[in-house]
């Protein structure tokens, strides 16, 4: 096991390092968010939702219905002794089969994570989850196009992470528009000391308009 991925299951390293590091993509998912009224709680879905990392952006019970789901037990555990939300562990799948519908879906920073194999069950199954007029948000670092001196500590980051599969733009939005009406809401970079560490795409993604065909 790499040392990066024993360290980071440990999930209070796995939370410090995102107290830190992960501000500027709150600040965009918020910004998303913006000030949404509802007459009812609006259906979320977090999908690889780690130790409840995003869950205090939905921790308001009159505005969002929450469900924070992983696989990982230990990550889900972490998470219910944190926040007063609902968290599973359980495959996506088993979810989908429910006949549940979110409003909401969320996938942030989970896609450079997954084969392309892996990418397509779960944006499959969150196809199946996303109710009528939802939208299904994915957040992920995007690799630089082009080797250059610029971007070598990005890159150098995206050797050091433990996701093995971080896409070019045009290879990640090729897996969402397989599925979706994908638009680029954001982009944006997290710098230290004024060097850029990661570029990020926030993607928004809705169910795709079924056409009646005439006469049919």
């Amino acid at each position: 096991m790499k040392l990066r991925t024993s360290l980071f299951d440990r999930p209070s390293l796995y939370q410090h390092f995102h107290r830190f590091f992960s501000r500027r993509k709150f600040l965009y998912l918020q910004r998303y968010l913006g000030d949404r009224t509802s007459a009812v709680p609006v259906k979320v879905l977090d999908l690889g939702c780690g130790p409840g990392t995003n869950s205090f952006l939905f921790s308001d019970r009159s505005k969002y219905d929450y469900l924070g789901l992983d696989f990982n037990e230990k990550y889900i555990r972490w998470a219910r002794q944190l926040y007063d939300l609902n968290f599973l562990c359980a495959d996506v799948t088993k979810l989908a089969k429910s006949g549940s519908a979110y409003d909401l879906i969320l996938i942030n920073s989970v896609m450079h994570h997954l084969s392309d194999a892996e990418a397509d069950h779960l944006l499959s199954a969150a196809q199946d989850l996303l109710g009528p007029g939802g939208e299904c948000v994915v957040l992920d670092m995007i690799r630089p196009e082009a080797r250059s001196t610029s971007n070598s500590v990005q890159r150098m980051l995206i050797r050091l992470d433990r996701g093995s599969f971080c896409r070019k733009l045009r290879d990640l939005q090729r897996l969402l528009t397989s599925y979706f009406e994908t638009d680029i809401a954001y982009s944006f970079d997290i710098s230290f000391v004024g060097v850029p560490l990661w570029d990020l795409k926030l993607f928004v993604c809705r169910k795709r308009l079924v056409t009646a065909i005439p006469g049919a």
